[in-house]
């Protein structure tokens, strides 16, 4: 999965990290907030995401289709 959400128990914080899905990229975007916000973020720097055989890929702007 290239989502993951991570709640910081001493900040109080919820943590998301997109990581693209194209095999062997390690490009990953890391955004605090609610999913809405990290999102918005991650599209604005150029990151998509899309349905592929019912699971959701993203893709870092070099790699985005």
């Amino acid at each position: 999965m290239s989502h993951e959400r991570f709640y910081d128990d001493e900040f109080g914080c919820l943590e998301h990290t997109f990581r693209c899905d194209e095999p062997g990229c390690d490009d990953e975007i890391t955004q605090i907030g609610d999913f809405g916000d990290a999102w918005d973020t991650a599209k604005r720097n150029g990151w998509s995401c899309r349905k592929e055989d019912q699971e959701w890929v993203h893709y870092c702007p070099e790699h985005r289709r």
